[in-house]
């Protein structure tokens, strides 16, 4: 799941970048949340970047979120409990960061 997170935000990354010099002057910067669909839909590059980026922190927290549901099925209670607690740290870092 890390490899797989990683190489689509390696391709994000690389495709904004082939953007960014095929068209001049074109902005790079950040882009919050809610204006990144549409410049994908205008192949900004700099929606493309955001969104490596997006992807990149997304992707321990989706492995973690995995590990929480494996080890429940597992029923081993005692992991679940510490992978949820980092979860939840993850999470309020991620929240605390982009406020």
């Amino acid at each position: 799941m890390l490899l797989g997170g990683l190489a689509v935000s390696f391709g994000l990354m690389a495709f904004g970048l082939v953007l960014a010099g095929l068209v001049p002057g074109a902005p790079a910067g950040y882009l919050p949340l809610s204006q990144i669909p549409g410049g994908l839909k205008r192949l900004e590059p700099a929606a493309f970047l955001n969104l490596a980026l997006l992807c990149l922190m997304v992707t321990p927290l989706a492995r973690v979120a995995t590990s929480i549901a494996a080890s429940a099925v597992a029923r081993d209670w005692t992991f679940c409990a510490l992978t949820a607690a980092v979860f939840l740290v993850l999470v309020l870092s991620l929240i605390l960061g982009v406020s």
